[in-house]
């Protein structure tokens, strides 16, 4: 039985129907495989199924726009700051003073 924040596990199903925004790659955390999402910033219209980011995948963006005002991911849990690595890299915008943020994360 599933809580509030358990993760989809099958994420082919979805992409067996309709060709998601988001661009998936997956990255290994602990014992379990999470998903690691880099995506195109708009809803996408697809044969009249509209499919938008996540409210995860929108805070990740978030997160990685406004980069200057953090300091260190090092108290986000493992998957979540390999995301926002993962959008700062995806972007293009990852410097060596933002990978300074990520020292202390086990990426």
């Amino acid at each position: 039985m599933g809580g509030a924040c358990s993760r989809k596990r099958d994420p082919q199903s979805d992409e067996e129907n309709v060709h998601r925004v988001v661009s998936r790659k997956y990255s290994k955390s602990g014992s379990s495989k999470w998903l690691g999402t880099s995506f195109s910033r708009a809803c996408m219209d697809n044969k009249g199924v509209t499919i938008c980011p996540s409210l995860m995948e929108l805070c990740i963006y978030k997160i990685s726009e406004e980069i200057d005002q953090y300091g260190t991911f090092s108290a986000l849990p493992r998957d979540i700051s390999q995301q926002i690595f993962n959008e700062l890299v995806y972007s293009q915008r990852l410097t060596e003073a933002y990978l300074e943020a990520f020292q202390d994360c086990d990426l």
